[in-house]
């Protein structure tokens, strides 16, 4: 996929801390936002996320458990759409994904093995790793894949895109964005997702017997916009808006931890009395949903644990985890560059021309008229933006 000019999501608005916490109504981009609570209805239905949206959009959200996947128990969905056009925001549940791979003489006592894109009994789909970009693009193809008119505009790498969106720090971090296009609606439209890739990979497990060796890999933090053609740019603010706004409230974080921390242990329970791992996971929620009232009095008995030990602080919702990402993600051109070994560069879009001497030294501007040749020593080649 050719690299080409893409819209870079979050660069492009910083919001201060206590707009959202303001009593009246926020203005963003000649829109009103109102807040929008997720309620967790399993536990107790307590307010789990806030998040903010202009007062006519339509929401969809919800936030569903699966308590025998103690590898990824938890799902959390936000579908937001402007009812007067094709404008929507939706944030899509963490993709885990393993793989395992076994010594030749230890694969003779794999009963049943998954196949590929199976998912396991703790709830992880079993899937060799794939490059970033192409974990993104496989995520795209399946919920956009079948739109009429679909085809690919631009991608891009951000490596430091977790550190910028204050995430805590998983092992292979890289910041990923796609940019398509299709038809909705009869009319044209573009989304922009993003999100950040991960990877880590086991030391060996088998002992003396073999090697075993399992990758655990997915993404997170996978959002996108989507706009009428041509407008998403002028949208951003307010998209930018919306995904700053996505937090989760203290006290569902910390219930989050206390059920997360249960499930573990019981399923450590399972394994230590050899249970084959579908019907372990089976097993857990079924004994989990039986039993909700006395599981959520162990929930309750960790927190005040937690609490006890000190091991557990709320976090604060004064800064969104969103407000790192605008000092380093910005709007770029994509240039074809003689000099690059990758053979384009990226320059900021808020220049018009893209000069290069070939040896990585670059000059922009705005003046159709400027040319460093005239002022400046070697030959300067004024290079094509890949549109």
């Amino acid at each position: 996929m050719r690299l080409q000019r893409i819209l870079i999501l979050l660069g492009v608005l910083t919001l201060p801390a206590a707009v959202f916490a303001a009593p009246q109504t926020p203005v963003i981009g000649g829109e009103h936002f109102v807040k929008h609570p997720i309620y967790d209805t399993e536990q107790g239905n307590i307010p789990a996320i806030n998040f903010h949206v202009p007062e006519s959009w339509r929401v969809d959200s919800k936030v569903v458990w699966h308590y025998g996947w103690t590898e990824n128990p938890l799902e959390v969905s936000i579908r937001a759409e402007n009812p007067a056009n094709t404008e929507a925001y939706f944030l899509f549940p963490l993709l885990v994904c393993d793989s395992m791979d076994l010594a030749p003489n230890l694969r003779q006592y794999v009963k049943n093995p998954a196949k590929q894109g199976e998912r396991l009994g703790m709830g992880a789909i079993n899937l060799a790793p794939r490059p970033p970009l192409q974990a993104l693009e496989m995520i795209v193809q399946q919920v956009r894949g079948q739109q009429p008119n679909f085809h690919w505009i631009g991608q891009q790498y951000f490596p430091n895109l977790a550190r910028d969106l204050s995430l805590d720090s998983w092992p292979g971090d890289t910041g990923i964005a796609i940019k398509i296009g299709y038809t909705l609606n009869n009319q044209p439209v573009e989304e922009a997702f993003y999100a950040v890739y991960y990877l880590s990979k086991s030391k060996n497990m088998g002992g003396q017997a073999g090697y075993l060796y399992q990758t655990t890999w997915g993404l997170r933090q996978v959002q996108s916009f989507r706009a009428p053609a041509g407008t998403l740019g002028k949208r951003m603010t307010v998209f930018a808006a919306i995904a700053k706004s996505v937090l989760p409230t203290p006290q569902w974080t910390e219930r989050a931890n206390a059920v997360n921390a249960q499930l573990t242990a019981a399923a450590n329970r399972k394994r230590q009395q050899g249970e084959e791992q579908l019907r372990m996971a089976q097993e857990i929620d079924r004994e989990t949903r039986q039993n909700l009232a006395a599981f959520d009095k162990t929930v309750d008995a960790q927190i005040q644990a937690n609490r006890a030990s000190g091991s557990y602080s709320a976090p604060s919702t004064r800064n969104s985890p969103w407000d790192g990402a605008d000092k380093n993600i910005r709007e770029e051109d994509t240039t074809i560059d003689p000099g690059s070994p990758t053979g384009t560069s990226q320059h900021s879009f808020m220049q018009t021309y893209h000069w290069t001497n070939g040896f990585g030294d670059y000059r922009n501007s705005n003046d159709p008229n400027y040319n460093p040749n005239e002022s400046e020593n070697g030959n300067w080649q004024l290079m094509t933006t890949v549109e």
